[in-house]
């Protein structure tokens, strides 16, 4: 790979993730549109359920960047680095983005307007801690020419 890494890929993976971010601000907008009917509080017996998709959506989102990152390192600096990097990326973008939209189903299904914003918001912020700005796009490519040392 060239000294500038995997720029063209590091741009696509970028475009994919500012339409991810975007649609979280679309699923608040989506629940705000719906009205309080959607936001009021949940259902007696339902008071985790948003603590439940949290939990979920975390360990996602920390599982693939875990797995993620062995994943870089294992298959090393041979062929097909590349693509591991924007599939690293993509995955830990769809995790981010599964706690967004259980935010809006969260809210969809009657949960409180707190716990359907804050999923929402947890969405959008591990979409920005998984941003591929060049540093961090720099450093995947680098976990990759690493390789099992």
């Amino acid at each position: 790979m060239e000294e500038n890494g995997d720029e063209p890929g590091r741009r696509i993976v970028s475009v994919v993730h500012l339409a991810m971010l975007a649609a979280v601000g679309i699923y608040a907008i989506l629940l705000l549109a719906r009205g309080n009917a959607a936001l009021a509080s949940g259902p007696p017996g339902r008071p985790n359920f948003v603590f439940l998709l949290f939990a979920i959506g975390a360990a996602q989102w920390g599982a693939a960047t875990i797995i993620g990152g062995i994943l870089l390192r294992r298959g090393g600096p041979g062929r097909g680095a590349a693509e591991r990097v924007r599939r690293f990326f993509l995955v830990r973008f769809a995790a981010a983005e599964a706690i967004g939209v259980f935010g809006l189903v969260a809210g969809w299904t009657g949960g409180s307007r707190s716990g359907a914003f804050l999923l929402l918001c947890a969405g959008a912020l591990a979409l920005l801690a998984s941003s591929p700005t060049q540093t961090a796009y720099r450093r995947a490519l680098e976990q990759t020419r690493a390789g099992g040392r």
